[in-house]
């Protein structure tokens, strides 16, 4: 039951999650990410710095340990 789970989890996070958020949250203008995003990938601008950190720890411990 926790294999299925962790499965479904990770298909999720690396077949949808990851690819829209890296798709539609860097902020080309500007520089850094958009911290909010719609379901249909629109954006608000808001920068909280902590925010910004999380998400280049995401990316970069993605980048550095590969999706699987």
């Amino acid at each position: 039951m926790l294999n299925e789970l962790k499965q479904r989890s990770e298909t999720k996070l690396f077949d949808s999650i990851m690819p829209f958020r890296l798709d539609r949250s860097l902020d080309k203008e500007h520089g850094g990410y958009f911290t909010r995003l719609d379901r249909e990938g629109a954006t608000t601008p808001v920068s909280y710095i902590r925010l910004q950190g999380r998400q280049v720890w995401t990316q970069s411990r993605f980048y550095n340990k590969g999706p699987r």
